[in-house]
């Protein structure tokens, strides 16, 4: 924030982000060791703070006159449908993140979602979400598999974030570079190419991002993920014109 108060770099949006409602209720327990995510009173207190947290973000960032996207981060909903998991259903997902997503709209922001591995990608793709992050890197063929909803929401406007550019094995990030990520994410896009969906729409409607985050990661292949990120980026618009 002080660097756009400082104006000392151009950029396109600015990004915020909260714990996602089912990967916080699945981590906090009661007082009886029962994790809050069966708690009627406990899910909503949650789903409520963490809404007003993400509206809040969205006012604050707002200032800069610039698009806010906050991303509600749901790396738990990789577990979804495991036994661990196995009375929540995908409407009381979709109720959850419908209510956080509403926050985030109603202060004139837009409202992606993260999971870092694979999931039931329809929870998102039927939801309010405006954005849908995952990672290109490792599991495009799971997330192709959802290629009709895929379809749906770019029809509606919807912005797929591509976690092209590796994070989470080091050997990855070293031997990659910008020309073979390009390469990578071209080829994946290709299959998803159809009579119903173009190369360009898809160019228009996508963003390129690390696969996850770089939190774990040492300063130096931190700072070649973001390097990278922005080489593929910036590669993909000067080809493509967009």
């Amino acid at each position: 924030m002080e660097r756009l108060e400082r104006q000392e770099q151009t950029a396109a949006a600015v990004k915020g982000q909260i714990t996602g409602p089912f990967t916080l209720l699945a981590a906090l327990k009661d007082e009886n060791d029962q994790l809050a995510l069966y708690d009627p009173r406990l899910r909503d207190v949650v789903v409520k703070t963490l809404a007003l947290n993400a509206q809040w973000q969205v006012e604050q960032l707002s200032q800069f006159s610039l698009p806010v996207i906050i991303f509600i981060d749901e790396p738990a909903l990789a577990g979804f449908g495991s036994s661990a998991f196995i009375s929540v259903s995908a409407e009381d997902i979709s109720t959850m993140l419908a209510e956080v997503a509403s926050h985030i709209h109603r202060a004139g922001g837009l409202a992606g979602t993260h999971v870092c591995a694979n999931t039931d990608w329809s929870l998102f793709f039927g939801s309010s979400l405006d954005v849908i992050n995952f990672d290109a890197y490792t599991y495009f063929d799971r997330f192709a598999l959802y290629r009709q909803d895929l379809v749906s929401f770019i029809e509606r406007g919807g912005i797929v974030a591509w976690g092209i550019v590796p994070t989470m094995d080091p050997d990855n990030i070293k031997g990659e570079n910008a020309d073979s990520l390009v390469s990578r994410w071209r080829q994946q896009v290709e299959q998803l190419v159809g009579d119903d969906l173009s190369l360009e729409t898809i160019f228009r409607q996508s963003i390129i991002t690390p696969s996850c985050g770089c939190g774990t990661l040492t300063e130096p292949l931190a700072e070649r993920v973001v390097q990278l990120t922005r080489q593929v980026s910036e590669q993909l618009r000067h080809k493509t014109g967009i």
